[in-house]
């Protein structure tokens, strides 16, 4: 949990360090072994938004970003240690392709501090807290592919920081499919803007999807299950088969 307590120094060296990982991160985005991938342009159709659903962001751009295969589209930058940053600090702009206000970002986070305790993670001016208890599980198909939580973003100290209108929804890999020890702890991040007229005292996800949009999405997946799992085992297979050798 996070301590209410800084000092100015700090501060002060955190914001520049910060500073220099953004003007690093502009042009290019760091990937996992230290080299540099170099995102591309997307020329989308008058009308057209990047907006895949959950499933489709966790099995077509993280777990294929995870066992290095082609993306769909390589657009999403990666952002080092993302939830140091107040969301101001982040290129949010300079996502060209979703709706406004809303970027889509690599990261890699560590293991939670406890089971079952919301997390809280300081920035310059405030904090990341943790939304619901627990993570929402993914599905592609009847397969649990990935697992969701949200984080809102809180200006001032913890615990009383005033809640702003940034939440990032961020989303991982199952465990089951691949251990967390070879993720590495790479997640991808969607930080988006958006007013809520009925957050409770825990703080609800803004513009959550109902239950049934998420069933809908459910049903609709299942048409296609079976290549959709051969797909995603055939992903995982591989890449286990590139660590033993």
């Amino acid at each position: 949990m996070a301590s209410s307590s800084r000092s100015s120094p700090s501060v002060h060296g955190e914001k520049r360090k910060i500073e220099e990982e953004k003007q690093e991160q502009k042009s290019q985005t760091t990937s996992e072994d230290g080299g540099m991938d170099k995102l591309e342009e997307l020329v989308l159709p008058s009308g057209y938004r990047f907006s895949p659903t959950d499933p489709e962001l966790v099995v077509h751009y993280l777990i294929k970003k995870i066992v290095g295969r082609g993306l769909p589209a390589n657009i999403i930058k990666h952002i080092k240690d993302l939830y140091k940053y107040d969301p101001l600090e982040l290129p949010i702009s300079e996502f060209k392709y979703g709706n406004e206000n809303e970027a889509y970002f690599y990261t890699h986070i560590q293991q939670k501090d406890s089971h079952g305790s919301q997390q809280v993670l300081d920035t310059p001016s405030g904090y990341w807290r943790e939304i619901d208890l627990g993570d929402f599980e993914v599905f592609y198909g009847w397969e649990i592919v990935g697992l969701k939580r949200s984080m809102a973003f809180y200006e001032g100290e913890f615990p009383n920081g005033k809640r702003a209108d940034w939440v990032i929804d961020e989303y991982s890999v199952n465990p089951r499919l691949i251990p967390i020890e070879k993720t590495k702890g790479c997640v991808v991040c969607r930080i988006r803007h958006g007013g809520s007229s009925n957050k409770n005292e825990w703080g609800s996800p803004l513009e959550s999807d109902s239950d049934d949009e998420v069933q809908s999405r459910e049903r609709n997946s299942n048409l296609t299950s079976n290549s959709i799992d051969n797909e995603i085992l055939s992903e995982i297979e591989d890449h286990s088969d590139a660590d033993r050798r």
